[in-house]
């Protein structure tokens, strides 16, 4: 059975999305399997599914869960072959930093957010990793409260072999703690 899973976050005032995923676990017959949802201008999501939501996670950078809703929780907002969850207000759970990428050897960047130490083999090659400017301002939602948290950076391969994303030098900043979130990332 197909669903159409629709609904909208409500964010701090003034706010982009960087960081956050919207992120389902969705069962059929076949296998489970997870889904991240792209959002609209207005935060807004809305995909098909083949199968059954168990559950929908708002998640700040890797594996930060902000908001959840298990299978239960969702049967109240499914209706037919839809579920709308409506708006999601997560204004009391999260705040904006801001920082500065910079950069005088790679023109883009890919960042990643971790409140753990990121593995070492972990790659920002995917779409959830969308490229930064250098020398851009580059906002980030962050729970209210957090211990640390680390920024990986990620710079293309080499002019040789494209804009390869897998295989590029990486540079890791932090753990910062709340009361130390840096102005600006420098990335060799």
């Amino acid at each position: 059975m197909s669903h159409t899973v629709v609904g909208r976050l409500q964010l701090p005032a003034g706010t982009g999305a960087r960081g956050l995923q919207v992120i389902l676990e969705v069962e059929n017959e076949a296998s489970t399997y997870y889904e991240w949802l792209d959002l609209d201008q207005t935060w807004g999501f809305r995909t098909s599914v083949d199968g059954a939501v168990n559950t929908l996670e708002v998640v700040a950078g890797i594996d930060r869960t902000i908001y959840a809703l298990d299978a239960d929780a969702l049967k109240p907002f499914t209706s037919g072959g839809t579920v709308d969850v409506g708006t999601i207000d997560l204004r009391a759970s999260l705040h904006t930093h801001t920082f500065k990428l910079v950069s005088d050897t790679a023109p883009a960047l890919r960042i990643g957010m971790w409140f753990e130490e990121p593995p070492a083999d972990v790659s920002l090659g995917s779409r959830q990793f969308p490229e930064v400017a250098a020398g851009a301002a580059s906002s980030w939602l962050l729970p209210t409260t957090f211990e640390t948290v680390y920024f990986l950076v990620e710079k293309p391969a080499d002019e040789q072999r494209g804009r390869d994303w897998s295989s590029g030098a990486q540079h890791l900043f932090g753990p910062f703690t709340s009361a130390e979130l840096p102005g600006e990332l420098r990335v060799p």
